[in-house]
């Protein structure tokens, strides 16, 4: 168990930032090698434009999918694996195109791409609501929508540079292993949520047989509740007494999860 920790609170939002480092770097990468790409296109500057248009096509109506897929049926942290997920397959087959010299594989990569951008960008201030209390709130989302486009700023000085030292081909697969540490920071943040964190954060002194339910009421106490209790019994345990959970509730003993906030009267 967690104890609910000032440096623990960083260090999910370092993972969170991380989140969408790769996708910011490999977004531009056109843009960085622009002559590389022009001469991929055939010369013709509205087929080299395609590489973002195709990008942009899903992203029509993916949010909303999105949305629907982290607070119904994934939930955050999971949504978030599958996102970034998408991210690192669309570099590989970007940089399989610019290795074999085929336009056809860049528009499907950056289109597979598109799969998991913009929605994870959108998914970051949840992450940040699930993560912190709402007095740390705007600060951690501030913290994430810029350190994120950390990746975007370093992809104009580093790309050229490794591409004159290792060639085109060796500056995609430096993106490539950029989104893999994104996808890396997805999977560490669902685990840490999971079993580490949870749906709240365990006393000190009992970490190995309960955890503590924090409320969003901060007028009603905190309750503990033991963790080889079952679902149901925990839910007659905590009863009306909890107005709403603050986080993604877990029976952690059952392993069930009810992944999104909502006004309940039952914690787990």
């Amino acid at each position: 168990g967690m104890v609910c920790t000032h440096a623990s609170e960083l260090y999910a939002l370092a993972l969170i930032c991380t989140l969408t480092l790769g996708l910011y770097y490999a977004f531009d990468i056109p843009a960085a090698l622009p002559s590389h790409f022009l001469h991929l296109a055939g010369g013709h500057q509205t087929v080299y434009e395609l590489l973002y248009s195709v990008y942009a096509l899903p992203n029509t109506i993916l949010p909303l999918i999105g949305g629907v897929l982290a607070d119904q049926a994934l939930g955050l942290h999971r949504t978030a694996v599958l996102l970034t997920s998408f991210v690192v397959f669309g570099q590989l087959l970007v940089t399989l195109g610019v290795y074999l010299g085929q336009f056809s594989a860049l528009l499907l990569g950056r289109f597979t791409m598109g799969l998991g951008g913009e929605t994870l960008y959108s998914l970051q201030p949840a992450l940040c609501a699930w993560w912190f209390e709402s007095s740390n709130q705007p600060a951690a989302m501030a913290v994430a929508l810029t350190l994120g486009g950390v990746g975007e700023t370093i992809n104009f000085a580093l790309t050229p540079a490794i591409a004159r030292e290792y060639g085109v081909a060796g500056a995609m697969w430096f993106t490539c292993v950029l989104c893999s540490v994104s996808f890396a920071a997805a999977l560490t943040l669902w685990r840490l949520a999971r079993w580490d964190r949870g749906w709240a954060c365990a006393p000190a002194h009992s970490a190995s047989s309960e955890r503590r339910v924090r409320l969003i009421d901060p007028a009603v106490p905190a309750v503990s509740v033991p963790l080889h209790a079952t679902c149901v019994e925990q839910r007659k345990q905590l009863g009306t007494a909890l107005s709403r959970c603050v986080n993604h509730c877990t029976c952690v003993a059952m392993e069930c999860r009810a992944e999104s906030k909502q006004s309940i009267t039952v914690a787990v």
